[in-house]
């Protein structure tokens, strides 16, 4: 980030501060930090966001609410969980209305 033509650090930031969410965080920096190709990384990812997503209560109830009006559309919420310093690694928790329990899901998208 830039203010007055000065760069300045930031913190990682874990807005969703939790034990999950932080070893998820760690690990995916390993793999990345290790792993030259993107294919390689994302196999390398896929389990360890499998287990995080079979666990129910891995994201807290603040982050899984729905805002009735505004945002991306009724009932549609986006919560960013963590960014890192550099802005090449986010973690962010779309949330769906649950219209079908069947159908309904929660998606987390990495950058």
């Amino acid at each position: 980030m830039r203010i007055g033509g000065m760069r300045t650090i930031m913190a990682d930031e874990f807005i969703c501060d939790t034990g999950e969410v932080r070893r998820f965080i760690v690990a995916v920096k390993e793999i990345v930090s290790g792993t030259a190709s993107v294919e390689a990384r994302l196999t390398a990812i896929r389990p360890l966001f499998r287990r995080m997503m079979a666990d129910p209560d891995w994201l807290p109830a603040e982050f899984r609410r729905t805002p009735e009006a505004g945002g991306m559309g009724k009932g549609i919420a986006n919560w960013l969980l963590y960014r890192d310093t550099e802005g090449t690694l986010s973690l962010c928790a779309l949330v769906l209305p649950l219209v079908r329990p069947h159908l309904s899901t929660t998606t987390l998208r990495g950058v």
